[in-house]
């Protein structure tokens, strides 16, 4: 009887092994996706700066060309700028920090996901021999 058993067994096992190395290349395909996700919302936002700075900077020399100081509404016009930009560049990293967040939810969720299946396919490999007892 028992040498019934061995190709269930390794059938079993062989289907666990695939199971458990797919949850853990999901897993890292997430996590670098998440990665990933970051190093553009880093690098946008840096962007939306620069533009930012780049702007500012026009207009300065615009109002400077024109003889208007830097003091008074030109000078809050700048401030107002410099803050708009500011949010945009926030609110831009912001979103790809949530959505890398969720890229490395997903992460956890698969290599969790690739545990129950590895314990699950235990279960099953204990059954099999029970039954052919």
């Amino acid at each position: 009887m028992c040498h019934v058993a061995i190709p269930t067994m390794i059938g079993l096992g062989l289907q666990l092994a695939d199971r458990a190395m797919q949850a853990g290349d999901d897993g890292k395909a997430a996590a670098a996706a998440a990665r990933e996700l970051r190093q553009e919302g880093a690098r946008k936002a840096d962007e939306i700066r620069r533009q930012g700075e780049r702007g500012r900077a026009r207009q300065r020399l615009a109002l400077l060309k024109g003889g208007v100081t830097g003091e008074g509404s030109p000078a809050d016009l700048q401030r107002d700028l410099a803050q708009e930009n500011a949010r945009d560049a926030f609110w831009t990293q912001h979103g790809h920090d949530v959505a890398a967040r969720e890229q490395e939810r997903a992460a956890r969720r698969a290599r969790r996901s690739g545990i129950l299946d590895s314990l699950t396919g235990l279960s099953r490999i204990g059954e099999e021999v029970i039954k052919l007892r």
